[in-house]
């Protein structure tokens, strides 16, 4: 029998050298998927047959999409001409921008609408004109239709007449004209639509060899995207692991990697099945949990030979207070035996309003441990000054941006205020053009009625700095080999705007700007903003160096760490209220996901009763009682 490094290796080099045929490379957790496709892309790059413009990888998040050309720039050097690699949805935004011309189904130019600006001026927006009760409710039409164009249902005749609520889409349709943008959600599907329905439409490339990460992590508006690129001569190579498939609340559905093999013919079956992240113990137990699973790709997954067995514990406690007080006590020992606090995560199933991490934290603070949490609250453009820089920069690289407009006249004190709106907007309606043209004109001629005099004062004031912002990141004087890093440098060295109030929103709201530039190679900052555009905040997980991470869940996809705490592992959170068996089984694989990121130490902890504010979430919310997930209710572990 072959040892463990012998196969691994044996594996890995059958995935990094196949050719010729479409493939499918199956990879359990901490098998070195990762590696194995970075060195796949180096290994293409490095054939002389084969041009790097010619390769494309697409990825789940950014930051993936940044690990992985990063790895690919160190191994092949700086001389090298890299392949693209983005996300699917920045490459979507790409296409349709190269494209603009032949497409008018979109507002133009082409603006993506963030999540800040979903939450607090679109959805809002249409709650009133359509007279809805709660925002919730328009919360949940958009989530239909975002639906509606992952699952491809858009596509049916007559669909906007059975839509749930018939003026819905009007009223959205209307909304997005005025105020110019698109939103993310329907990003890949108008790519879909333009290729089919413009056929003048070109993908650039287009490419020769499709590489995509995470495969089971696609919608059938995505694989149908990948399958008209595959039509014009890709080979196609998929990456990814069906008991990984945790984003069924975007239509993503395991069955896609799962029939590759049947579906793409010729496709090659490649895998790897050493897990080099997981002891021994905390393998076992995930094998347990999935093996379970009715039409899962059956494989033989096993651990690294000679490592340490681990430890695996279930531990039982009366409520909350003293499962984040044995929490916190665990986590104080095991960083008293030399480990790191950031290679200890707490992961949580949901923290609506931090119901769950808040008793953690304070918990872990008592032990004057370092916390952070990530389980997708608020980010660095959700705060005023925040979203102020951010609507000045989108302003700066496009006057014309209405939204910005929008943010600015509601957040800043500039005596205007809802009236002022509503008055832009009722001018806009009458003479046409968007919310942003309203604004420009008002400042040549009395365009709003009482309130033009004060409105032209403000928008000249705001024009002025961003005036001041693009002169100041205009790198068009330098020498182009340089224009990168000195665009970065003056990134970094912006000023904050006299109307910026709090400094430490400003700082974050900076940093994550350049972060972004450096991720996208930005010269200039259309760049940066298009970039933003394409990124959806919740995927991308922030883990904060020397401390302890509570990350829900779906955040922990991708990670590993020394020792992984699973918090109220109870049945009325996983599998909580899935009501049919597909998300069961979907709740399964987030358990199994959770479980394998730890390395060496594993505690699953829940608890016997919730009070207080927890004692109000979950599947039996307002009842005490609470049980272990059925998932680990027979296991072989025994509660401590």
């Amino acid at each position: 029998m072959k040892s463990s490094d012998e196969l691994a290796g044996e594996q890995q080099e059958i995935a990094i050298a196949h050719k010729g045929a479409p493939a499918r490379l199956l990879a359990g957790p901490g098998t070195g998927k990762t590696w194995s496709l970075t060195q796949r892309v180096i290994r293409l790059v490095k054939d002389p047959k084969v041009l790097p413009t010619n390769i494309l990888v697409l990825t789940f998040t950014r930051a993936a999409a940044q690990e992985l050309r990063q790895r690919v720039r160190e191994a092949a050097g700086d001389d090298e001409v890299l392949p693209r690699v983005s996300t699917l949805h920045s490459f979507a935004l790409r296409q349709i921008l190269l494209n603009a011309g032949n497409l008018d189904s979109l507002p133009s130019p082409l603006r993506i609408a963030d999540d800040w600006e979903e939450r607090n001026i679109i959805e809002p927006d249409i709650k009133k004109a359509l007279e809805l009760k709660r925002v919730r409710d328009v919360r949940d039409l958009f989530a239909k239709l975002a639906s509606d164009w992952e699952t491809l249902r858009a596509d049916a005749s007559g669909w906007k007449r059975e839509f749930p609520h018939p003026g819905f889409v009007g009223a959205w349709e209307a909304h997005r004209e005025m105020y110019g943008y698109t939103l993310r959600s329907e990003l890949v599907y108008q790519l879909k639509r333009a290729i089919e329905q413009s056929p003048d439409f070109e993908i650039e490339g287009p490419p020769l060899h499709l590489l995509i990460d995470e495969y089971q992590d696609l919608n059938q508006c995505d694989i149908a995207v990948v399958n008209h690129i595959r039509r014009l001569g890709a080979e196609l190579y998929v990456v990814g692991d069906d008991d990984q498939s945790i984003y069924g609340f975007r239509n993503a559905h395991p069955l896609a990697i799962r029939d590759f093999t049947s579906d793409v013919r010729g496709a090659a079956d490649l895998r790897l099945e050493v897990c080099r992240r997981c002891s021994p113990a905390v393998l076992k137990l995930a094998d347990s949990i999935i093996r379970n699973e009715v039409g899962r790709v059956p494989k033989n997954l096993r651990p690294q030979d000679g490592r340490a067995e681990g430890v695996v514990q279930l531990r039982s406690y009366a409520n909350q207070r003293e499962e984040a007080k044995g929490i916190a006590e665990e986590c104080a020992q095991i960083v008293a035996s030399g480990v790191e606090p950031s290679d200890i995560m707490i992961l949580l199933r949901s923290d609506r309003n931090g119901v769950f991490s808040e008793v953690i934290e304070e918990a872990l603070r008592q032990r004057e441990l370092p916390v952070h949490t990530d389980v997708g609250q608020a980010g660095p453009f959700d705060t005023d000054d925040g979203r102020r820089f951010l609507s000045l920069l989108r302003l700066a690289a496009d006057r014309n941006d209405s939204l910005a407009w929008r943010a600015l006249v509601a957040l800043d004190n500039n005596r205007l205020g809802e009236k002022a709106i509503s008055d832009i907007e009722s001018v806009t309606r009458s003479i046409g053009g968007t919310f942003a043209s309203t604004v420009l004109l008002n400042l040549n001629e009395d365009a709003c009625g009482q309130v033009s005099g004060r409105l032209r004062e403000y928008a000249q004031g705001v024009l002025d700095d961003c005036a001041r912002i693009h002169s100041a990141l205009d790198v068009s004087d330098t020498m182009p080999d340089e224009q990168q890093a000195e665009f970065l440098r003056r990134v970094r060295a912006l000023d904050a705007p006299a109307r910026i109030e709090l400094l430490d929103d400003y700082q974050r709201a900076m940093g994550e700007i350049a972060r972004l530039a450096e991720d996208v190679a930005a010269i200039e900052l259309a760049e940066v903003i298009r970039a933003i555009g394409a990124t959806r905040a919740e995927d991308e997980t922030v883990i904060e160096p020397g401390s302890v991470n509570i990350l829900s869940m779906h955040k922990a996809k991708g990670l590993g760490s020394h020792t992984v705490f699973v918090a109220a592992a109870e049945d009325e959170y996983i599998p909580g209220r899935a009501d049919t068996q597909e998300k069961r089984d979907e709740e399964r694989r987030l358990l199994y996901v959770s479980i394998s990121r730890a390395k060496e130490q594993l505690f699953i902890t829940y608890c016997g009763r919730r009070t207080d504010r927890q004692l109000h979430t979950g599947r039996t919310s307002g009842r005490p009682r609470r049980t272990l997930t059925r998932f680990l209710r027979n296991s072989y572990l025994k509660p401590k």
